[in-house]
């Protein structure tokens, strides 16, 4: 089972190696970068959502050679990933055999205070500090810059995604995993996921924060792996 996983806003999808040790050994891990980091350092970022999907399409095409797979997308990576599907099942006829979408709400649903967030001053240091703890120090100015312009491009992304209704509803089995303690999603926004699934759509939560995948990672991947050894 090949897993496929699309970071979050202002990451690269490399923090998904660090799953490699509590993965099962029948599931193989690919990360798909975003342009600006990791492998894609030199790649200007995007100019649109659409772009961002078509990238990560070009490179599941390069990886894909017809194993039993799954999708993985947390937050940004998320609606990503939804919108790969569709690209992946219309353009290739192959479908994977689940997809996990991680904390994000369905992308019809409002995207309320994104306007807010972006023009936070103190943006960065505050999702650095939920995701890594207090080691905002220990960036050095150029560093935090670039991982700054990197996050401002993303919530972009976001803010400018228009979500177009799709003709089919998504075929194989959904989970939405979401943290406890997550300000950006709600139970009543996640719900509506089922509004877009035509199978099984299973609600997962998880003790953390936003960043629980990272934060978390032994409760997210015991349920990762106990889904995808029956899928």
């Amino acid at each position: 089972m090949l897993l496929y996983c699309v970071p979050h806003a202002g990451a690269s999808a490399m923090n998904f190696l660090k799953w490699k040790p509590l993965l099962e050994k029948s599931v193989s891990l690919i990360p798909l970068e975003l342009a600006g980091r990791g492998n894609k350092q030199n790649q200007s970022v995007y100019t649109n959502f659409s772009e961002a999907v078509y990238d990560i399409f070009e490179d599941f095409k390069r990886t894909y050679h017809g194993q039993p797979f799954a999708l993985y997308g947390h937050s940004l990576g998320g609606w990503l990933v939804y919108e790969l599907y569709y690209y992946i099942k219309n353009i290739m006829n192959v479908l994977p055999n689940h997809i996990f979408f991680s904390g994000i709400n369905p992308p019809d649903v409002a995207k309320d205070g994104i306007e807010d967030i972006l023009i936070q001053d103190n943006l960065l240091t505050n999702m650095i500090n939920e995701y890594h703890g207090n080691e905002i120090d220990s960036l050095d100015s150029k560093l935090l810059n670039y991982f700054e312009n990197i996050l401002m491009s993303d919530l972009m992304l976001i803010k400018n995604y228009r979500y177009e209704k799709k003709q089919e509803l998504i075929i194989p089995p959904i989970t939405i995993l979401s943290g406890m303690c997550d300000s950006k999603t709600t139970n009543q926004q996640l719900l509506r996921w089922k509004s877009f699934a035509s199978n099984k759509c299973t609600f997962c939560k998880i003790e953390g924060n936003h960043f629980f995948p990272f934060n978390n990672t032994r409760a997210t991947l015991t349920i990762l792996n106990s889904i995808l050894l029956d899928a």
